[in-house]
């Protein structure tokens, strides 16, 4: 080899040596698969405690229910007298008067699957407790519906200990 090629080869091979070689990239690591993340639940709330006799509601859950009077005195009257534990005493003549007396069977069968439903959610649930109203705002009834509520309850099998006997709304 002459001197030429051999100084020739020589700096080609130094011009080699000083260009820099590209670096094949460094793989990247495969991320792991994201672990899925279960949805918080919402809290459902847990009615621990009923108070049995909202007497403001009563009136138009009976005019609902078919029972039809413009006075909620004499809706009231008619409930504390068929299901309570009221004397009805002589109906009168007032034709929506006699209506209510007449249809007392109608009217008992209906509070009585209210009380019913009451029962059977405080069977479920036996840490359930309920408050039977003796006394409530302007003594709306109350006093004469407590009795036979709880009588229906504990027929029921509702636990003694789940039925609570209170004033409410002083």
């Amino acid at each position: 080899m002459n001197f030429w090629t051999w100084l020739q080869k020589l700096i080609q091979d130094w011009i080699a040596s000083q260009t820099p070689k590209p670096t094949p990239p460094a793989p990247t690591p495969t991320p792991p698969a994201p672990v899925p993340v279960p949805p918080v639940p919402t809290p459902t709330p847990i009615v621990t405690h009923l108070n049995v006799w909202d007497a403001l509601l009563i009136p138009d859950q009976m005019r609902q229910a078919g029972f039809q009077h413009p006075n909620d005195n004499a809706l009231f009257f008619a409930l504390f007298s068929i299901y309570g534990t009221h004397e009805w005493g002589d109906p009168g003549t007032n034709p929506l008067d006699l209506n209510l007396y007449n249809n007392g069977d109608k009217i008992k069968a209906w509070f009585t699957a209210y009380v019913a439903g009451i029962g059977n959610q405080l069977k479920a649930n036996p840490a359930m407790t309920c408050t039977l109203i003796v006394s409530d705002r302007n003594d709306a009834g109350g006093c004469f519906m407590w009795q036979p509520i709880q009588s229906q309850l504990l027929s029921m099998g509702v636990q003694e200990s789940q039925i609570e006997i209170g004033v409410v709304f002083q």
